[in-house]
């Protein structure tokens, strides 16, 4: 449930990949209703396998109910064997065996706590990261197995929570072999150069952090330096955004969400830089994908 930006969508999509090799188990399939999401499952809509159950986003009381008395009677009459949690929750009321994902660490980081310090955003501090962070530590604090895609994830768990009685499972959502890697592509920065920035739905969010690059590309513009912006947020949701600097509009190609990664391999080219200013990341796939495709990737070194 709640998976819809675009980190999460591509390792959802991998996941059901994986899970449709195995033809010997049943699938049910749990979440919340949004564009990204529909894109996903209409690729394994004639699988057999899978049920896929949505639910309108209703807010996180109502959330609440439903993963805890709707799904322990759920649970109880699927004769389920095991809950696996992508959304890095947990339920209160269900004894069954639950694997939890931890793929999103805005609600476990020092460091955006800092951030949102800075900008003096205490009040939405309190509303976007703490309360959800009271839920999500009780509810984290039943499950014995925990999945992370990187080992630093346990140590920024280890911030709130004590660690050593649980069993980590580390499993990387991407391929790391040689085959993986592309040639570097080549650079000429006397001409124009092509920033792509590969964010989703949360872009608003401190964690993503866009004010840095708005800046960037702000100030570039004023430098009179020759470059466009690809981005991956349709023009509406961007200029509906205080975030967004409306002048940088001519400059931009409003993607919205790449539902086919063969229209996002194709981004990777010559005079191509990729940029990412989120402060927090689980293991930073986008970064990841830019170094495979060789072209240069800027990061915050916190990533």
């Amino acid at each position: 449930m709640g998976v819809q930006d675009s980190g999460g969508i591509t390792v959802f999509a991998k996941m059901l990949q994986e899970c449709s090799l195995h033809e010997k188990y049943n699938y049910y399939v749990f979440v919340l209703k949004n564009q990204n999401i529909m894109h996903v499952l209409a690729m394994f809509k004639a699988d057999d396998n899978f049920r896929f159950i949505m639910i309108e986003n209703e807010g996180i009381l109502y959330r609440l109910y439903y993963e805890n008395i709707f799904f322990r009677s759920f649970i109880e009459k699927q004769n389920i064997a095991l809950v696996y949690n992508f959304s890095g929750s947990s339920q209160f009321m269900i004894k069954t065996p639950t694997l939890i994902k931890i793929q999103n660490l805005m609600f476990y980081s020092k460091k955006l706590d800092e951030a949102y310090k800075r900008a003096d955003k205490q009040l939405l501090w309190l509303k976007q990261i703490w309360s959800k962070r009271i839920i999500l530590l009780s509810m984290l604090k039943k499950s014995q197995n925990v999945e992370i895609q990187s080992a630093h994830v346990k140590e920024v768990l280890s911030d709130f929570m004590d660690v050593t009685a649980k069993r980590f499972f580390l499993k990387n959502d991407f391929s790391a072999t040689r085959a993986s890697f592309s040639e570097p592509k080549k650079y000429n920065f006397e001409m124009k150069v092509t920033f792509l920035y590969i964010v989703g739905p949360h872009f608003d969010f401190a964690h993503k952090n866009m004010q840095d690059f708005v800046k960037a590309m702000r100030f570039l513009k004023e430098s009179g330096k020759d470059f466009e912006i690809k981005i991956t947020l349709g023009f509406d949701e961007l200029n509906r955004s205080a975030l967004w600097d409306g002048s940088l509009n001519d400059q931009t190609v409003f993607l919205g969400y790449l539902k086919d990664r063969s229209a996002l391999q194709k981004l990777f080219k010559d005079n191509t830089v990729l940029v990412s200013t989120s402060v927090i990341e689980t293991i930073g796939l986008p970064v990841i994908e830019g170094v495979q495709n060789g072209i240069l990737c800027i990061a915050p070194d916190e990533m």
